[in-house]
């Protein structure tokens, strides 16, 4: 399904079962009580391009979803199916909070990382909180520090068990605006 519009696409109450890859794609999505369950990738993909949109006229929200058995499949096999919730051109630009996120497969979020494009703000403006997840591969597929931006990404206040550990400090030390904290300090 896609999302590319100037104004806001709702998604209420819906249910997007056994998808076979990117589900919901694009920005301006407001996401909410939907149930993504047993997909092969991203249930959302998060995506612009400043030929078509200024930065100011992307954003979605995402509340009150349960993700459980997404990105299943391995993003080397598909693509953009590392994480529940996956970034490319200016990706990010949501808040997402009150989601439950259930045996995602790689991660519960997709690689956070600056474009070399020149039609790319870079991965930011990501406020994720009050989610619980139980079960993942780990929170982030990635940090790339190699060039763009990044910038106001808001990773705190989550519920967190079942995750596999990663130490970030030195993607954190490179991006002070990336905040990566949970309830119990991990």
């Amino acid at each position: 399904m896609i999302a590319l519009t100037k104004e806001t696409t709702q998604y209420s109450n819906c249910k997007f079962i056994n998808s076979p890859g990117e589900t919901i794609v694009g920005h301006n999505a407001d996401v909410q009580k939907c149930i993504f369950y047993n997909l092969n990738g991203s249930a959302i993909h998060t995506s612009a391009d400043k030929v078509y949109c200024t930065e100011d006229e992307i954003h979605s929200n995402i509340s009150d979803n349960t993700f459980e058995n997404t990105n299943q499949i391995s993003t080397t096999i598909t693509g953009h199916s590392e994480g529940a919730i996956t970034h490319s051109n200016s990706g990010g630009y949501y808040i997402a909070t009150q989601n439950k996120f259930i045996n995602v497969g790689e991660s519960v979020l997709g690689a956070l990382y600056p474009s070399l494009s020149i039609n790319d703000w870079g991965t930011s403006k990501i406020i994720f909180t009050g989610n619980t997840i139980n079960g993942a591969g780990r929170m982030v597929y990635l940090i790339d520090t190699s060039a763009g931006t990044i910038h106001d990404v808001r990773i705190e206040n989550n519920t967190i068990s079942n995750l596999q550990g990663k130490n970030w400090s030195a993607e954190l030390k490179h991006w002070p605006d990336v905040v990566l904290i949970n309830k119990s300090g991990e």
